[in-house]
């Protein structure tokens, strides 16, 4: 597969890791290409979110046909030796803490952590998870749910830390952290909000 200029550029949502790799995906398959848009290995198993790139170059992506997180090595061969942990159904792009652990939501309306080698770490649920998770430098996890409640959860025992009501989130609200720490987040009553 040769992917060229302006055509793929519109078609394919692409992320790159720090040694100028890229990872795409269309069509339920995940593809890494080479600088020059030629392929270097595909991977496919449902829908994808957009993947994420831990430290050392794995992949982390959530498929929800079947319902799993896999991680993959650079090479697009699975890691961990099941080759995937079990999801209620993926939702939301992966979120990697500082610690290497990994983060993700599923259609189930819980927020799973799972160990850097597929381990299940813990659970939290919201009641109806509406986004992808963002972690701050601490560890602590970010969430949004469908109750207008950014949510904090503690990293160690995915205990709820503190939440926060908004006025209500659009379809899939992404939220950034600031490099002191505030935490930014649209509502749908019109107000950008910043939390500390």
């Amino acid at each position: 597969m040769a992917i060229q200029g302006r055509h793929w550029r519109r078609i394919f949502l692409r992320t790159r890791d720090r040694i100028g790799r890229h990872c795409i995906y269309r069509a339920f398959e995940l593809y890494a290409v080479h600088p020059d848009g030629t392929e270097k290995w595909s991977f496919g198993t449902g829908y994808f979110p957009t993947p994420a790139i831990g430290a050392d170059g794995t992949i982390y992506v959530a498929a929800a046909s079947p319902d799993f997180l896999y991680a993959l090595n650079p090479n697009g061969t699975k890691k961990w030796p099941a080759g995937a942990a079990a999801l209620g159904g993926a939702v939301s792009s992966p979120a990697i803490g500082p610690d290497g652990s990994i983060y993700v939501c599923g259609t189930d309306n819980i927020l799973r952590a799972f160990k850097n080698d597929g381990t299940p770490k813990w659970q939290f649920a919201t009641g109806s998870i509406v986004g992808s998770p963002i972690v701050s430098l601490d560890g602590t996890i970010f969430e949004p749910g469908s109750d207008a409640n950014l949510y904090a959860v503690n990293p160690a025992t995915g205990a709820e830390k503190w939440h926060f009501a908004t006025g209500g989130f659009g379809r899939f609200p992404a939220a950034s952290i600031g490099a002191d720490g505030t935490v930014y987040i649209a509502s749908r009553d019109h107000n950008l909000y910043a939390i500390k």
